[in-house]
């Protein structure tokens, strides 16, 4: 059997001939799209051909998850004191994923975007507050998870303004500014310091929409 794709196979997209195995890491710029193709196979006498799509998840899809899963936890928490730091938490993202702040799933208005970040970085600090403290009985498993996607979301939002300054031929020392904080909010994490890495990113988003 020979296995291959067909029809508008996204950019980067690849399937093993041999074994099948489709492989793809989309881009931020093809974050928040579905993409429809085939996937085809043959035994070299008759082909067969199947379609499929495949949603991809944008940084406002994201925010809207990690706000359904806390709003979750939250109505499952007896604590008070977890219950006021998760409605704090629900409060900044309810804010955070408001349609005025954005122009589409991956973007940003360029006027009013900042506070998307702004929000995020609130969620963030009061999450991990509630990591550190010793009585809360939220695993803390839960919400670093909660933490991650929140700062994966604001890494695609600078991502995507870097490709799109790219594209558009912008500044070329606006771009690498923006690079070099992409960079710097890609190694905050790592050094327990999530908070920092979405400020980076909202630096990162800042010079790339300053590029052009």
């Amino acid at each position: 059997l020979t296995y291959g794709l067909s029809g508008a196979v996204p950019a980067g997209a690849t399937i093993n001939p041999a074994t099948g195995v489709f492989t793809w890491t989309p881009t931020a710029a093809q974050a928040g799209s579905t993409y429809a193709f085939n996937v085809t196979v043959t035994d070299g006498v008759a082909p067969t051909s199947v379609a499929i799509a495949v949603n991809t998840i944008g940084p406002l899809q994201i925010e809207r998850d990690v706000l359904a899963r806390v709003k979750v936890l939250r109505n499952a928490t007896h604590d008070r004191s977890d219950r006021k730091s998760l409605d704090d938490v629900i409060d900044d993202l309810t804010e955070a994923v408001q349609a005025r702040y954005w122009d589409d799933s991956a973007h940003l208005d360029p006027r009013k975007g900042d506070k998307v970040f702004d929000e995020n970085e609130e969620a963030v600090r009061e999450l991990a507050k509630l990591e550190r403290e010793c009585h809360s009985r939220i695993p803390d498993a839960l919400l670093q998870g909660f933490i991650d996607d929140l700062v994966r979301a604001t890494r695609l939002l600078a991502e995507t303004a870097i490709a799109d300054a790219i594209a558009a031929h912008g500044d070329r020392r606006d771009i690498a500014k923006a690079k070099d904080d992409l960079e710097e909010g890609n190694r905050d994490p790592a050094r327990g310091r999530s908070d920092d890495a979405i400020r980076d990113y909202e630096s990162a988003w800042e010079r790339a929409l300053k590029a052009v």
